[in-house]
């Protein structure tokens, strides 16, 4: 067998770069972590009020939303959406009342739909202008926090 340095040389280069390569991508893994089915979460405010939401920004996440979901611990969700449109929302499978705000791609709250229960479904309750944006807190929260239209997001 014959050394070859060049040959040597150029190998080390390739397993660097495969190294290299790896711990690039599993260094990134936090960022792809939430393209899983489980959203993520994220602390926003609402007119100043904090509050901590899931994230739902795949297809599949804002389908499922908070449905199938327990009453205890509340929860909500922020449904991140690539364009503005007027997006609907059911309560599908839906095991407590939710209140949902509409909000803008400006982050500006465009509408509220205060407690909305779970017996109204099939009814779609839909955005009257193009939002990028949806967000469903537990029931009462608007009430209890004095959330309104015109309120400013901050994500």
């Amino acid at each position: 067998m014959v050394f070859n340095a060049r040959a040597a040389v150029y190998g080390f280069i390739a397993l660097l770069s495969i190294i290299g390569i790896g711990i690039a991508f599993s260094s990134m893994g936090g960022y792809y972590e939430h393209a899983s089915q489980t959203p993520y979460e994220r602390l926003i405010t609402v007119g100043g009020t904090p509050f901590k939401v899931d994230v739902a920004d795949t297809p599949a996440e804002r389908e499922r939303g908070l449905s199938n979901t327990p009453p205890q611990p509340p929860r909500a969700m922020l449904f991140i959406f690539d364009y503005d449109e007027q997006w609907g929302i059911w309560m599908k499978d839906m095991n407590y009342p939710i209140d949902v705000l509409w909000i803008t791609a400006d982050l500006q709250v465009v509408q509220i739909e205060p407690n909305m229960h779970p017996a109204s479904f099939p009814r779609v309750y839909r955005a009257s202008i193009p939002v990028r944006y949806v967000l469903e807190l537990p029931g009462g929260t608007i009430e209890a926090y004095n959330l309104a239209v015109g309120n400013q997001v901050v994500l």
